[in-house]
């Protein structure tokens, strides 16, 4: 299997993106939360392992990695979050769902 440089959509210019459009060429958009995750791992890591992945895949296929989506739904005290932790950044549902809808 023969390996290319990832098509990252930030590092792209916009005829470089057109030309990607052009050719029917997927955008695939990592979407996490950024949130705790105890005091070990950064806020980012929800987003981030998304856009890893992401990346990887665009290295074997033909993908262009979308800008990531930092956001999820309100992260609750029952499962160990919430918005009372520094660094949680989080949406309503009507937002959330409107941003990924748009």
């Amino acid at each position: 299997m023969t390996e290319q440089k990832p098509r990252m959509y930030r590092d792209m210019t916009w005829p470089e993106i057109a030309e990607a459009a052009r050719a029917d060429i997927p955008v695939a958009i990592p979407i996490g939360s950024t949130e705790q995750h105890g005091h070990h791992l950064p806020v980012c890591t929800d987003w981030l392992i998304p856009e890893k992945l992401l990346e990887e895949a665009s290295r074997r296929t033909d993908l262009v990695v979308g800008q990531f989506v930092p956001f999820g739904y309100r992260s609750r005290p029952g499962s160990g979050g919430g918005q009372h932790i520094p660094g949680t950044l989080s949406l309503r549902a009507t937002t959330y769902i409107a941003l990924l809808e748009d």
